[in-house]
């Protein structure tokens, strides 16, 4: 009967996790940056104990979230109309999380600045001399980018349709790099002639009008010119 009462506590609790991770962005985006720390920390060999401190404040700003979403929902729930005070409570739970958050960025920048420092330099050379792994960092820095730009309009879940177009961005982008590691006029033009196919196939589709296939493929094009360019000269 005990373990049965502590199996439901678990249950209970990691539906109530689910359900805030459902309706809550600002949990989504602290659970992402803090997994992406945690990675980063294992890769960079941080010792336990930095690991440590920095699982515990990555822990308090997604407690403080979830302490801040309950509070805004008790509130509304007891106190459905606009109330000076409410609004100074809301402010309040809000500002807890922002200390946290600003706690868990100081501690990130003092555990991970020297050894970044290092690492990027090296990570830099490294990554300049691998055309492959330089291709799929520009193409995940394109995704990362176009859904960005969808994001602030609405569209975020959105790969088909929308400004700008994705597909037409990593065409003529992959047409650039092939124009980067090729002197071949013949595979230059073979390549964004592809490009074109596949922007004059969204177009025909009615996935994407003329403006957004235009927009798309100069995001690609400019993205990787700079990428290249970046590279070239470091």
């Amino acid at each position: 009967m005990e373990v049965k009462k502590l199996v439901d506590s678990f249950s209970y609790a990691l539906e109530g996790i689910g359900q805030a991770l459902q309706t809550e962005r600002n949990l989504k985006i602290h659970l992402i940056v803090g997994t992406i720390a945690l990675v980063g920390a294992v890769f960079l060999g941080l010792s336990r104990l930095e690991f440590l401190i920095l699982f515990l404040v990555i822990s308090l700003v997604v407690v403080m979230e979830l302490f801040n979403t309950v509070v805004e929902r008790l509130i509304d729930l007891i106190s459905p109309n606009f109330h000076p005070r409410v609004r100074i409570i809301k402010n309040m739970a809000a500002g807890a999380v922002l200390i946290a958050a600003v706690n868990a960025a100081v501690t990130g920048f003092i555990l991970f600045y020297h050894r970044l420092d290092q690492f990027s330099l090296e990570f830099f050379i490294w990554l300049s001399q691998q055309p492959a792994y330089l291709t799929l960092f520009l193409m995940l820095l394109l995704l990362l980018v176009l859904l960005g730009l969808k994001y602030r309009r609405g569209e975020v879940f959105s790969l088909q349709g929308g400004m700008p177009s994705l597909h037409s961005a990593i065409a003529f982008s992959l047409a650039t790099v092939i124009a980067f590691y090729t002197t071949s006029p013949l595979l230059i033009f073979t390549g964004y002639f592809l490009a074109l196919l596949v922007a004059q196939s969204r177009v025909e589709g009615k996935i994407h009008n003329f403006p957004e296939v235009i927009w798309g493929g100069v995001l690609g094009f400019m993205l990787t010119v700079f990428i290249f360019q970046f590279f070239a000269g470091g």
